[in-house]
Formats: C-alpha cells, structure tokens, sequence
C-alpha cells in the first residue's frame, strides 16, 4: 500500500495582494522536503487573502498570474516532481463563449 504524504501550507496572507501571497508561499513551499510531500494544499483564496471584492481581484483565466504561478509549481520540487490541482481557490473568471471585453478590465 502507498502512503500519500500531505503537506498543509498555512500563512498570514495580504490582503488583496496576491503577488505578496504568492512570493510568500513560494518561500514556504520551498522548505518543503520534495521527497516526503505528494500533495501541497493551500487555503482557499490564498491570492487575494479572503477578499469579497470578487469582481475587482478576480484574474481572467487565459491570463491569470496565480494559474501561472500554480503552473510552474508543478515541475520541480527538488527530486521529485509536483502534481498541482485546483479546486475553486484563486479568483479567475471564464467566459463560457468569447465575448469582447467592454469591462475595461486589465488583470
């Protein structure tokens, strides 16, 4: 039987300033032994820390800096690599057809 190995990463956030958080997080998940971690869970809205200004703080999902930053997560973690999932935790939003964008929004 394997054994899967969970690592809960717990942080004091910024609030609305997700480029903090994830330079944060960076630091704390690299102190992470990649040998005994399967799986890395953060909390929820880690990005924006808890924000309910959705429609301000939310990222377009094409282009979204913390999907990036979850991106390049997942190939290195010392030896091993990183398998990264999501579940509803950074704020991006995806138009379910292309609309144009007349929101003005620039991410």
């Amino acid at each position: 039987m394997n054994d899967l190995r969970v690592s809960l990463v717990q942080s004091e956030l910024e609030w609305e300033n997700p480029e903090a958080n994830r330079q944060l997080l960076d630091h704390r998940m690299g102190t992470l032994d990649g040998s005994r971690t399967d799986l890395i869970v953060l909390p929820e809205m880690f990005a924006t820390g808890f924000t309910m200004n959705a429609e301000v703080m939310a990222e377009p999902a094409d282009a979204s800096p913390t999907l990036d930053w979850m991106r390049r997560q997942a190939p290195g973690a010392r030896a091993r690599l990183r398998d990264c999932a999501t579940a509803r935790s950074p704020a991006v939003w995806r138009s379910p057809t292309p609309v144009p964008d007349t929101t003005g929004f620039t991410g």
